[in-house]
């Protein structure tokens, strides 16, 4: 396969992947907003954080990040330093890890933890 093509992914699953935040996350927080102040009462300024976030807010996060991604690939494809672009894929990596650990502290992906 060539390297360019798999280069080329990164830039639509970090795409994908913030579609579904984007359109989870708000409703995900109104539905556990309760069940995360009692668990992680001591990651109040988190949680607060989290509820002032708005979905505009977010979606222009996720842009910035997508077009970082994005200029990342472009540069590794134009001047064929694949090192810029390891980068960006060792962060989504931490990042799709984080949502690993998030998955098994709240034991769950999507919706209330059983209690």
């Amino acid at each position: 396969m060539d390297v360019s093509i798999v280069v080329s992914l990164l830039p639509l699953f970090f795409l994908l992947h913030e579609l579904e935040e984007i359109i989870m996350v708000r409703s995900w927080l109104d539905k556990n907003q309760a069940a995360l102040r009692e668990r992680f009462s001591n990651l109040g300024h988190i949680i607060v954080w989290m509820e002032q976030m708005t979905t505009r807010r977010f979606i222009v996060v996720a842009a910035e990040e997508f077009i970082i991604v994005s200029l990342c690939t472009l540069m590794c494809l134009y001047f064929g330093k694949i090192v810029v672009w390891y980068c960006c894929l060792a962060a989504f990596a931490i990042h799709l890890v984080v949502h690993f650990i998030q998955f098994v502290v709240w034991k769950g992906y999507i919706g209330s933890p059983d209690k």
